[in-house]
């Protein structure tokens, strides 16, 4: 299981099944890949990321105004 942890506006976790990369994982939650930078160790990776199995990946949602 990854752990998953919505970061804002609301903090939500979540822990889904056999995700590979993080592609995969925002495909499991049905997320868009622009609305998050995904975080592994509070640094920031690319979508083909591979997470390993008990891995806690951190989403943390981009806002943008003008």
């Amino acid at each position: 299981m990854v752990k998953v942890i919505i970061l804002n506006p609301k903090r939500k976790e979540f822990e889904v099944p056999e995700a590979k990369s993080v592609m995969e994982l925002f495909e499991k939650l049905n997320l868009n890949l622009d609305g998050y930078i995904a975080l592994i160790n509070g640094k920031p990776v690319p979508e083909d990321e591979s997470i390993d199995e008990n891995c806690k990946v951190e989403l943390l949602q981009v806002f943008s105004g003008g």
